[in-house]
């Protein structure tokens, strides 16, 4: 499960992004439905590691109770950032979800433009990838950050390069569609609507369409996502934000 977020904001209009640093101890929590329906709860996380100098960026996902019965579904995913490049150093993955279990690692050794993935899939360990990197990759997680803290602007696109499901993807388009004041039945928020989009292969693909909905200042805190899937929608709401 994907998870995005609710916050207030006064501001609006285009304004400056911030250092990936500023985020270092926000906490999101988020209720997750499907076709309506609660059915899990999530959270993104960016804390302080042992590793000196570098954040995590961390997601958590849960099903609640009544789905954890039929279908338990409990998800991990951490990135380790460098703060001053916004750059992962390290991607986990762990995934649970009904009879599926995953465990994917990526390693980014910059110093030799490579980055090494391992996954173990149901149990089963599957051989090394090693993928080329021509300097700048992102995995999921600090794309996410990278994003909150670039200028966003209706009608202008950002282009990264990512790893993730090991492949690098050359141009993953992030367009930033409109503003729209947006009712999240506690009260309304001016956002920016965000879509990320993939040029060649398909990084999407799985989960069909993907829009955000961020807050129009200099957070960007995500305040809804919902994904199109082939059963329906599932869509993130924030219900807490712990600021740094």
């Amino acid at each position: 499960m994907k998870c995005l977020a609710w916050a207030a904001l006064l501001a609006s209009g285009a304004v400056a992004g911030l250092p990936i640093a500023a985020f270092r101890g926000e906490r999101l929590y988020f209720d997750v439905f499907w076709g309506g329906m609660l059915v899990g709860h999530s959270s993104i996380e960016c804390l302080p590691t042992t590793d000196p100098g570098l954040l995590a960026v961390r997601t958590t996902a849960r099903a609640n109770k009544t789905i954890q019965s039929m279908y338990p579904v409990q998800d991990t995913v951490q990135s380790l950032v460098d703060p001053r490049t916004g750059l992962p150093v390290r991607f986990r993955k762990s995934q649970r979800e009904g009879v599926y279990s995953a465990d994917v690692r990526i390693d980014f050794r910059r110093a030799q433009s490579l980055a090494l993935v391992s996954a173990t899939i149901k149990g089963e360990a599957k051989p090394d990838t090693t993928i080329d990197l021509s300097g700048g990759e992102f995995d999921l997680l600090s794309a996410f950050q990278h994003v909150r803290a670039s200028d966003l602007e209706p009608g202008k696109s950002q282009f990264l390069s990512m790893v993730d499901n090991r492949k690098r993807f050359a141009s993953v388009e992030i367009v930033c569609l409109r503003r729209e004041i947006l009712d999240t039945g506690k009260g309304t928020v001016r956002t920016l609507v965000i879509e990320p989009k993939i040029h060649g292969d398909a990084l999407f693909a799985s989960k069909g369409r993907m829009l955000m909905w961020v807050t129009d200042d200099a957070w960007h805190v995500p305040v809804r996502m919902e994904s199109k899937v082939k059963l329906g929608t599932i869509r993130a709401d924030l219900v807490q934000r712990l600021a740094p």
